[in-house]
């Protein structure tokens, strides 16, 4: 005679059923959530990947642009520069082929001012590690770190600086005794290592 199941045994398979059917929807709606989140990924990626290479393209055409329009301003003074080469100035037109040189130079300041360059002012300014590049340190009757020679012009581009100005700086002579005379201290072998700091200085300097 076959067994029936008892309510509680009915209600209890009932309620495992549910709970199956319920875990396998969550299951099912997790699995459409994810790949709804994986598409969306793969579209924000791609989206992201064009807009890099859009953006790349654009700049590559405004430097271009850019390097462009310089060029057509410089193309004039390259013209000029070909002419004074072919001209014959001779012995009497020394003069003249110099102020052309002159005339073409201005131009091209010009046209450098006009795209925001401009030369650093170097001598006679304090010595500035920003803006020069120390080529020489040399005796000087200026207040120390005056700049006193320039070696090569230095350049701004707006703020930034393009290439520094190369020089020369100066310091007091009497920094130079002291400082050979400290290199002597530090070497000197012998003799008198036992006197005084200030005797062994005067007679030291003495003997320069």
């Amino acid at each position: 005679m076959a067994k029936h199941p008892s309510e509680s045994e009915f209600t209890s398979q009932a309620g495992e059923t549910a709970t199956a059917a319920a875990d396998g929807a969550d299951r099912g709606d997790a699995e459409k959530q994810r790949d709804e989140y994986y598409d969306l990924l793969l579209r924000k990626s791609a989206e992201f990947d064009n807009y890099r290479k859009r953006i790349e393209r654009e700049r590559q055409a405004f430097s271009e642009a850019t390097a462009a329009e310089v060029m057509e301003e410089l193309l004039p003074l390259l013209d000029d520069l070909d002419r004074a080469l072919k001209a014959d100035a001779g012995a009497e037109g020394a003069d003249a082929y110099r102020r052309g040189v002159e005339l073409i130079h201005k131009q091209f300041e010009e046209v450098l001012r006009r795209r925001g360059v401009k030369p650093i002012e170097a001598l006679g300014a304090d010595f500035d590690p920003h803006l020069h590049q120390a080529m020489q340190v040399v005796d000087s009757d200026l207040p120390p770190n005056t700049v006193v020679t320039v070696f090569q012009k230095g350049y701004l581009l707006n703020d930034r600086v393009l290439r520094p100005a190369l020089a020369a700086f100066g310091i007091f002579q009497f920094l130079w005794v002291w400082n050979d005379l400290l290199v002597a201290l530090i070497f000197a072998g012998g003799g008198n290592e036992t006197a005084p700091l200030t005797v062994r200085l005067a007679e030291m300097a003495g003997t320069r």
